[in-house]
């Protein structure tokens, strides 16, 4: 575990265009010294941040300069998951809106509460199935449309 002092961004999730802080603050954070995972974009890390209760996955970029572009990208995705619920499909979708940054040794991390249970990848960008779960490949439709 690492363990130093960092800061925490908390950003208006009303504002989805551009990362509008609502609140900046010095907290002291621990984050484990090896990934819990890691793909072509993001490594991710267990982290734990003093004085607030859940434990935090946090996401660092392998290309820093693609953190807003995936911010927008999420909160599109929110979007979308909120319209295709309003249609009461058989199993709603429910996403997780990143609205914290961790800066830690220099290096900037998007928090997002960490979830426990084994995470299954279902589809993949390029339209394959990877699962027989038919509710990720209808919400890929639903969002392409």
């Amino acid at each position: 575990m690492v363990v130093g002092v960092g800061q925490l961004i908390t950003l208006d999730s009303n504002v989805r265009d551009r990362l509008q802080h609502e609140k900046i603050e010095q907290v002291m954070c621990e984050l484990a010294d090896y990934p819990l995972g890691s793909g072509g974009v993001r490594v991710a890390y267990a982290c734990k941040i003093q004085g607030h209760a859940p434990t935090y996955v946090a996401k660092r970029y392998v290309h820093q300069e693609g953190f807003l572009e995936d911010w927008i990208v999420a909160h599109v995705a929110w979007t979308m998951a909120e319209e295709y619920n309003k249609c009461k499909p058989p199993k709603k979708i429910r996403m997780l809106l990143p609205n914290m940054i961790l800066v830690f040794n220099g290096v900037r991390y998007s928090l997002e509460e960490y979830l426990q249970g084994e995470w299954v990848k279902h589809n993949t960008i390029f339209g394959h199935l990877l699962t027989n779960r038919k509710t990720p490949d209808a919400f890929s439709h639903f969002s392409y449309q």
